[in-house]
């Protein structure tokens, strides 16, 4: 199967990265307060998790772990030794089990990843094919926190707070909301946006608002411990709820059937019919290209989101 990863070209980037226009004031600075108790966040599906056995992964989450982790940083997001593959149902889409990958270096425990995505809504949720957790360590030594979203899967990089795997989620909500007239206006006729990362651009500004209402309503009120004045964004909050309200409140957001998962790929296998087709009877050639695959260029992702 070809690579689910999409490589965009540099003005495909740029287009990204252009701020809606002069940034607008902020009600706070970033999204930290959210998560500082837990009491403030969503509450978190309960979950089975049943981990598969070694040698096969999603595309996904094969091609990300053999990429490159920066233009200057050579070492892999993740050794394919290292890449874990768990099958988990949550208890509001049992039915429909998420298959999320973890890499073993990662900061986010297991626990930590599967709770951390199970309080993201099912309906916002439900618009996620994959997730990938993996280690946020730089050349320097320093920890990064970070994340890229792309085609309705995502990564997640460092220890990172749990709103990150909101964000990252009403990406693949957005579908082009952010760019139409309706939420441009709504942007125009206020004077502020939640934080700063949300001046980055319009699909930036729609996922920070829609983590605000998710934790607004899902949580403790925002406004019962932040004494600020969120008029200032009531338009955008209003056409975002319009047009995510039913997937963002816990009262009314359900699961669906989302987008196939990828096909999975087995490296041994495919490293034995290559070695057949060629007549190599080599095991321990075999057993290499298997557990130490050809190192991919790094990802380019649509959204590239750092705290």
């Amino acid at each position: 199967m070809a690579s689910v990863l999409h490589f965009l070209t540099f003005a495909s980037v740029l287009l990204y990265s252009l701020p809606v226009q002069a940034a607008k004031a902020t009600v706070i600075k970033d999204f930290a307060i959210l998560d500082e108790q837990g009491e403030r966040k969503p509450p978190f599906a309960a979950s089975t998790v049943t981990k598969w056995q070694s040698g096969s992964y999603p595309t996904f989450c094969y091609d990300t772990a053999r990429a490159q982790k920066g233009n200057n940083d050579p070492r892999q997001n993740c050794a394919i030794n290292n890449l874990e593959v768990f099958n988990v149902a949550y208890a509001d889409c049992a039915d429909k089990p998420w298959t999320i990958c973890r890499c073993t270096d990662a900061q986010l425990s297991v626990d930590q990843m599967v709770n951390a995505f199970g309080r993201v809504p099912p309906g916002v949720r439900s618009h996620v094919v994959h997730v990938f957790v993996v280690d946020g360590s730089r050349p320097d030594g320093s920890i990064g926190k970070s994340g890229g979203s792309n085609n309705d899967r995502f990564v997640i990089r460092g220890p990172i707070d749990d709103a990150a795997f909101a964000h990252e989620s009403f990406h693949s909500v957005d579908k082009g909301f952010s760019s139409s007239s309706k939420f441009t206006d709504a942007y125009n006729a206020d004077t502020c946006v939640p934080d700063d990362y949300a001046n980055a651009s319009p699909a930036e500004d729609f996922a920070q608002l829609g983590v605000w209402l998710d934790y607004d309503t899902n949580g403790i009120p925002i406004a019962n411990y932040l004494n600020k004045d969120t008029g200032c964004m009531a338009n955008q909050l209003r056409v975002v709820k319009e047009y995510a309200g039913g997937h963002i409140n816990l009262d009314t957001s359900k699961c669906f059937n989302r987008r196939p998962n990828d096909e999975n790929v087995s490296p041994a296998a495919s490293a034995k019919v290559r070695a057949a087709n060629t007549g190599s009877v080599e095991t321990d050639t075999v057993e290499n290209e298997a557990s130490e695959p050809e190192t991919l260029p790094p990802v380019v992702f649509d959204f590239e989101d750092t705290w």
